[in-house]
């Protein structure tokens, strides 16, 4: 039988999503057209009491 790839929360260590059979998913490309154009403000908001 095949074994089935976690949804992994809470770590923060690279190498606890690849040994542990965990997906990881990269979203750094999708920074690049965010900070292309120096010349625009952005206001990034976070929720109360976050972090």
């Amino acid at each position: 039988m095949c074994s089935k790839k976690q949804a992994s929360a809470g770590s923060e260590k690279f190498s606890d999503f690849i040994n542990g059979n965990a997906y990881y998913v990269d979203k750094t490309r999708f920074l690049r057209p965010v900070f292309a154009d120096p010349g625009r403000i952005r206001l990034f908001t976070r929720p109360r009491r976050f972090g």
